[in-house]
């Protein structure tokens, strides 16, 4: 690996931790820290933190591909309307989840199939376009863009038991509600990205 690849590693950390901030600006600053209020308020932040999340991811693939502007650009705009699609549909599950009394356990089980659809349809949009429009790379890397963006939900709950931040809790929601998943899905989509670009996975 040469030295000046290790950009790639600090951008998704930049981006990362800026996505945090703005996040946490809106929550705390503008919508109010108690309750769970926010998850029922339009969170005007996500539409630049999911413009952030997409350089991340399309950033190093554009430049060691060194492929066309305009690629780029009908890319990013397609992956944009992709993960603002699936943010609301995110934020729709999670809404039943906290603020409705669940019927049974199987509302539980269905609601994790229904998010795991959403990412599911994510990563899928986002290799295709990869794949046709930017650099082909193995098959096998949608898996590899799968489990990057699974692996959100584990590091965001690792990172609030130990930086639990404004809150008092460690459950899922408290991370979302810290911001953690804006930042681990901007760190892990850019390093992926690389890697992918690069070959070494």
């Amino acid at each position: 690996m040469k030295q000046k690849d290790f950009i790639w590693f600090l951008m998704p950390l930049f981006l990362g931790s800026l996505s945090l901030l703005i996040w946490l600006y809106e929550i705390n600053s503008i919508i109010g820290w108690n309750s769970l209020e926010w998850l029922n308020q339009e969170l005007y932040s996500i539409y630049i933190i999911t413009l952030l999340v997409v350089i991340s991811y399309l950033l190093p693939i554009a430049k060691i591909s060194q492929v066309g502007m305009a690629r780029v650009l009908v890319c990013g705009l397609t992956m944009y309307g992709a993960a603002i699609g699936g943010f609301i549909l995110a934020r729709g599950v999670f809404y039943d989840l906290y603020n409705k009394i669940p019927e049974s356990i199987n509302h539980y089980a269905w609601s994790i199939w229904k998010l795991f659809a959403i990412v599911l349809l994510v990563a899928i949009v986002f290799f295709l376009l990869k794949q046709w429009l930017l650099d082909a790379t193995d098959r096998f890397h949608i898996l590899t863009l799968i489990v990057a963006l699974i692996a959100v939900v584990p590091m965001s709950l690792i990172t609030v038991e130990y930086i639990p931040g404004f809150g008092v809790e460690d459950h899922f929601v408290d991370a979302v509600k810290m911001g953690y998943p804006v930042f681990w899905i901007n760190v892990l989509l850019g390093i992926t990205s690389f890697f992918m670009s690069r070959k070494i996975i």
